[in-house]
């Protein structure tokens, strides 16, 4: 059994440097259990190799999934078991989920992980960073651009995120100004979700095929 010691924060976009993220994937998350502080989730994850700013290439073998338990929260810390499985295995039973979840997940250089949300939770942008031990946790510097902590904001678990969106917070306009900014959510982002829920459409499809190599663009 592993302990999860994490953090969560709303990203500020027009303050994070884009050129430091080094790793992306494109996330589909699937909720075996809902009812109580558990979370049982499969999820299938694309990694993308980047060549440029949400730019690269995704190939079949890079493809991995994993069956997650979670315990009740205390604070930063939880209870977790982690277990992978083939994904195709990953695809039937999230095809047997009522509540999912989307994203896109980058790499920032600093050790965070920045999920921008796409479907129903369109808009939203959580960082997130796990540490071994709540003294690291204590001694760590925060990046300017998480500018909201909701680690304790239930609201915000994935899990939760997966029955009642985003679109649903009763501060849901405030907390997109935080996001982005007085302008709102920029048309580069819309065309971003439109290309990532075809690429992972593009993906489940050849789940059941031997060979994938997909090209993709989302600027």
């Amino acid at each position: 059994m592993a302990k999860e010691i994490e953090v969560k924060y709303i990203v500020d976009m027009n303050r994070i440097d884009t050129s430091k993220f080094q790793k992306a994937k494109i996330v589909t998350q699937g909720y075996l259990n809902t009812a109580d502080e558990h979370a049982v989730r499969v999820n299938i994850m694309a990694p993308i190799q980047l060549t440029g700013w949400l730019k690269g290439t995704i190939r079949y073998n890079d493809i991995a999934s994993k069956i997650n338990v979670k315990g009740p929260r205390k604070g930063a810390t939880r209870d977790e078991f982690e277990y992978s499985i083939p994904p195709k295995d990953a695809l039937d039973m999230i095809n047997m989920t009522k509540h999912r979840i989307h994203k896109l997940r980058l790499h920032h250089e600093s050790g965070w992980d920045v999920d921008i949300y796409y479907g129903k939770n369109f808009g939203l942008v959580v960082a997130e960073k796990e540490y071994p031990s709540e003294e690291e946790l204590k001694a760590d510097t925060i990046p300017e651009w998480c500018v909201l902590n909701v680690t304790d904001d239930d609201r915000f678990y994935n899990k939760n995120l997966s029955v009642t969106s985003f679109q649903k917070c009763s501060d849901q306009a405030e907390i997109l100004e935080r996001i982005y900014g007085d302008g709102g959510i920029q048309e580069k982002y819309v065309n971003m979700e439109c290309m990532l829920m075809d690429c992972m459409e593009t993906i489940e499809t050849h789940l059941n095929k031997d060979h994938m190599e997909l090209d993709i663009d989302m600027n």
